[in-house]
């Protein structure tokens, strides 16, 4: 088997799931634990890969990512006029999507948590699950769109 470069959690993690450690998995799972708040699709995985040189079809990214979604240790969504987004599953926070360059940013914000408590309660509703996703435009886009504004 292919030594894998990664936090030794990525083993412990997967073997926890009972899942067995195949390089794909742990490339997968090592990627995400790289950079804090990494959102990735099935597609980005697979150019790393191909970047890298390594061996692994976008036929197994999706299986592996389904997978890990599965036992949890990764969550998805698909977010407005985008492909499904993988990321960490780092417990309860928010999105803020830029609809020009498409960048993933995360907040968590506990009035806001509160809130939504608080009107599920006053609606008889019981949460499982919720989703906050902003969308604008980041900074960056901000600033480009501020410099064509004077220059163009």
């Amino acid at each position: 088997m292919e030594k894998v470069q990664g936090e030794f959690s990525s083993w412990s993690e997967l073997s926890a799931t009972g899942l067995r450690r195949t390089v794909p998995r742990m490339l997968i799972l090592s990627m995400f634990q790289e950079k804090a708040h990494l959102h990735l699709t099935a597609e980005d995985i697979f150019r790393r890969f191909l970047n890298e040189n390594r061996n692994i079809g976008l036929s197994t990214v999706y299986r592996v990512l389904r997978l890990l979604v599965q036992e949890k240790l990764l969550t998805c969504q698909k977010f407005e006029n985008s492909s499904t987004i993988f990321e960490l599953n780092e417990g309860d926070h928010d999105h803020l999507i830029c609809v020009q360059c498409r960048t993933a940013g995360e907040f968590c914000d506990p009035k806001i948590e509160v809130r939504r408590i608080e009107i599920a309660k006053e609606k008889g509703f019981v949460l499982r699950n919720h989703t906050l996703t902003l969308y604008g435009l980041c900074a960056s886009c901000q600033a480009s769109a501020g410099r064509l504004n004077r220059f163009g």
